[in-house]
């Protein structure tokens, strides 16, 4: 693809229905390099992470 260096993905625990899906992407050529972890409580639903991706070689 080459039009990204960087990705930040949210992960949610939960199975959820839904109509609108991100496209699978290539992730060989990326390596994680930071995950926080948020727990479910008062304001949030869900347990879920953020993790941030950045593209290998650059």
């Amino acid at each position: 693809d080459g039009h990204y260096d960087a990705l930040i993905k949210t992960t949610i625990e939960a199975d959820l229905e839904g109509d609108t899906y991100f496209p699978q992407l290539d992730m060989t050529a990326f390596k994680e390099v930071s995950r926080d972890r948020v727990t479910k409580d008062d304001k949030n639903a869900y347990d879920f992470s953020i993790s941030r991706y950045e593209k290998e070689g650059d």
